[in-house]
């Protein structure tokens, strides 16, 4: 019976992934075809990377983080590409981001964090490493289904793209990703260093400029701004002691709060 409600789930979840990984693809093709010449992508597409961090076998999380890339910013000559960072910490985690200031909430808050994050972008194509099977789960719990989120047009899963290789970690390294010891397993630090591995596939698929038959200066200039985030120095270390909302009172209600709403949810 096991066997088969496993077989069940496993399913359900390819029926589910199967439109949006389709769509990822497009989306990701129609990217790499505007890089390699002068003209725009059919939409301004935004890669939100998402990253839930939480006790092994247990659906209650500690953290979340997201890393934000509006494309347009490559194809409107900016000069930087920036992304815009997130990392919220729930119950007794102590990991701060290296790329945003950490936030300290409360698990209750969660459905509306990520509703928040989904309303405020259009054609959004959402991006993890483990994607479907974690983050989306994920999601799931916390009531944020992905069907419900219009704006999420299309998913890209990093892990699939290196099959031999899936650890994050051993990918920073073996693409030559900038990432400072101890930082992983931190949700707003892996959304990050999620997100600059999907910019290094990109570029792969893309190929060196000399190698790309009519490329245009405007397609050298965009393969440039991308290949300077991939290799950007990483920020250097806050010397903040507290979490935003680090507060003793916060952290009992939170408490509170987290169990209350847990068990509602049937998961405490």
């Amino acid at each position: 019976m096991k066997d088969f409600t496993r077989w069940q789930s496993r399913l359900s979840r390819e029926v589910r992934r199967g439109p949006y990984v389709h769509n990822g693809r497009r989306c990701l093709e129609d990217l790499l075809s505007a890089l390699r010449s002068s003209r725009r992508p059919w939409k301004d597409y935004v890669l939100v990377s998402i990253d839930f961090e939480g006790r092994a076998a247990s659906t209650r999380v500690n953290e979340v983080g997201f890393s934000c890339l509006e494309t347009k910013q490559v194809f409107n000559n900016t000069g930087r590409l920036e992304t815009y960072d997130d990392h919220f910490v729930m119950g007794n985690s102590s990991r701060k981001s290296i790329f945003s200031t950490s936030v300290r909430t409360t698990v209750h808050m969660l459905p509306q964090i990520l509703q928040n994050l989904f309303g405020s972008y259009q054609n959004i194509v959402l991006v993890g490493h483990g994607l479907w099977t974690t983050e989306i789960d994920l999601m799931d719990q916390y009531g944020c289904r992905i069907e419900c989120l219009p704006n999420v047009i299309g998913t890209i899963d990093t892990a699939y793209q290196w099959p031999e290789t899936r650890g994050l970690g051993d990918l920073l390294v073996l693409n030559g990703i900038p990432y400072q010891r101890g930082s992983l397993h931190c949700a707003g630090n892996d959304a990050h260093y999620t997100l600059r591995l999907l910019l290094v596939f990109m570029l792969e698929k893309v190929g060196p400029p000399a190698y790309i038959q009519d490329i245009t200066p405007a397609g050298i200039r965009r393969i440039e701004v991308a290949r300077e985030l991939v290799a950007r120095a990483l920020p250097k270390p806050s010397r903040r002691d507290q979490f935003d909302n680090d507060d003793w009172q916060h952290t009992i209600d939170g408490d509170l709060g987290t169990d209350l709403f847990l068990g509602l949810l049937g998961l405490g």
